[in-house]
């Protein structure tokens, strides 16, 4: 935020300063031209600060307008990331529903103390990841694993989440 006022507060002088020396006129003891046309050390001097004065300004101009650009195409490529995350934990929980209800629940009723064993345990979680990867378009997990994520320990971290969750609603509609 401070650099944002900086940079506008140095725009604006510059546009101060480039409108105040065009504002300004000539005094008339200051003869610019010779009789000859030619320009005399005074109208070189003018000329050369006024076209000085206007090159620094399309510089700051330039450099703030490029700042511009990058905070808005960080906070764009925030907002992708953002939205590639939310679609990623759609398809688990959508993925996860599925699994329940067609191989879960049939697990847990073939087993003795209604429970998984840690080898359908780890069966069930590779499934999922092979499911929601194969849901998952490309688009969605080049960002996230552009960004670094781990796309495996991501999804793996959204299905406990949601699992968990699960559970809670479950224990808090049957005490």
């Amino acid at each position: 935020m401070k650099k944002q006022i900086l940079m506008i507060l140095l725009v604006l002088m510059a546009l101060i300063m480039v409108l105040a020396l065009t504002a300004c006129q000539k005094p008339v003891e200051i003869q610019t031209q010779n009789p000859d046309g030619t320009l005399t050390v005074a109208g070189v001097l003018i000329e050369q600060v006024v076209t000085i004065v206007a090159r620094v300004l399309e510089a700051l101009v330039l450099a703030y307008v490029a700042w511009a650009l990058e905070k808005f195409g960080k906070n764009k490529k925030l907002q992708n990331l953002n939205l590639a995350n939310q679609e990623l934990c759609k398809i688990v929980k959508q993925t996860v529903r599925e699994l329940n209800q067609t191989i879960v629940a049939e697990l847990k009723e073939k087993s003795p103390d209604g429970k998984l064993t840690d080898i359908q345990i780890a069966d069930l979680n590779a499934r999922l990841l092979t499911l929601v990867k194969a849901k998952t378009d490309e688009v969605t997990i080049a960002l996230l694993t552009a960004a670094g994520a781990d796309l495996d320990a991501l999804i793996t971290g959204q299905c406990e989440a949601y699992l968990d969750k699960l559970k809670e609603q479950q224990q808090t509609d049957h005490p």
